[in-house]
């Protein structure tokens, strides 16, 4: 049985991001809500009530945080001289509360650093959930060796496959460029702005992208985006 988490970064926020992550998971209604640190702002702004809040809490107002642990929230405090961001502490507790679905918000934008930090760890390893992140631009699949990625997408909708390090036997059925047992090489723009096919009879078109080994993300550039 699927164990799902809608996870809050700390980063800059906007609505709309979370009403894409719910047009593409109608799921996340029944998902447990985690805050690094200040995502518990974000997460008060879409009404929804927090299960657990992690982090250092630096960034969060101190009312906002004494109202939701008075109000039940679980808040799992670190020390501010810590050697983890607070997202990767989150990861920590999600997996070893053996969450299978995790839906991440809140990534992009404010300090580059961050931003990028962000991103690096969503490459950081196999992790045991599936990932997804979602930004005002793209949502972005986890994929490696035991997880593949499969998707009806609208015809040319861009695709971008983007490893931290060496992927090995990469394969993609549904682009329009299609890699068949690639390798992609950490900074390589290969795997950048791909097509989704068109078809003849079907006004989706089935994408799938898998490895044999190493790990990348499926970036799904949103259609308006």
């Amino acid at each position: 049985m699927a164990k799902r988490a809608l996870v809050f970064a700390g980063g800059p926020f906007s609505q709309y991001t979370f009403q894409l992550a719910s047009a593409q998971n109608p799921d996340i209604a029944q998902a447990d809500v985690w805050c690094a640190d200040s995502g518990l702002v974000h997460a008060l702004s879409c009404h929804l009530t927090p299960k657990v809040v992690v982090g250092d809490c630096d960034s969060v107002p101190p009312e906002v945080l004494d109202g939701a642990v008075s109000g039940g929230v679980e808040l799992i405090r670190h020390p501010a001289n810590k050697n983890a961001s607070d997202l990767e502490l989150t990861f920590r507790e999600l997996t070893a509360a053996a969450y299978t679905e995790v839906t991440l918000l809140a990534v992009s934008g404010g300090r580059t650093d961050h931003s990028l930090f962000n991103w690096m760890l969503a490459l950081q390893q196999d992790w045991p959930f599936q990932l997804l992140v979602v930004d005002e631009s793209i949502s972005a699949y986890l994929i490696h060796s035991q997880v593949a990625f499969n998707a009806n997408l609208k015809p040319n909708t861009v695709v971008s496959l983007l490893p931290r390090d060496s992927v090995s036997g990469v394969r993609t059925e549904g682009l329009q460029y299609p890699l068949n047992d690639a390798r992609l090489m950490g900074g390589s723009t290969l795997g950048l702005s791909n097509l989704v096919a068109e078809t003849d009879t079907a006004q989706e078109t089935r994408v799938r992208v898998s490895v044999a080994s190493g790990r990348l993300l499926v970036c799904v550039v949103h259609n308006d985006s």
